[in-house]
């Protein structure tokens, strides 16, 4: 998740953020992994309902392109600024089933996420909280009420 979370940084996360309402889209949120193995920290891209589609510089959802100033390497002279459709997407749009969502880390070459095949969207059922804070620290993550 850089450059939003370095490894090591303590991560504080809301158990109950969404005892009340979904997460949203650019939430941090905090998830069982799919193989039901350990926890990920990723950035909610689409809810349910939404399609999603992405190239090498880019993230479309529902056709319009995502500004992502929390990308690793973000340059705000280069297209990322744009909200114009992309015409160079690598794969085909995913639609994103409801109460489900599509996650990608911040550093997305580097990221094992919800355009991995096996991986997919994120049942509701399986996140755990909403990341509310970082910061530097041996303790990687928090879960707290």
């Amino acid at each position: 998740m850089r450059p939003t979370v370095d490894d090591g940084e303590f991560v504080l996360v809301q158990k109950d953020a969404y005892v009340y309402q979904q997460p949203q889209r650019g939430d941090i949120v905090v998830f069982l992994a799919p193989n039901g193995r350990g926890l990920y920290l990723k950035r909610v891209i689409a809810v349910g309902g939404d399609t999603v589609s992405w190239s090498s510089d880019s993230t479309i959802v529902n056709g319009k392109k995502l500004f992502e100033p929390y990308l690793y390497g973000f340059h705000p002279n280069r297209s990322n600024d744009s909200n114009e459709d992309s015409s160079d997407d690598d794969v085909e749009p995913v639609h994103v089933p409801p109460n489900s969502f599509f996650v990608m880390g911040d550093e997305r070459d580097r990221s094992n996420d919800s355009r991995v095949p096996g991986f997919g969207c994120v049942p509701l059922h399986n996140i755990r909280g909403k990341a509310i804070s970082a910061g530097k620290s041996r303790i990687r993550l928090l879960l707290s009420k």
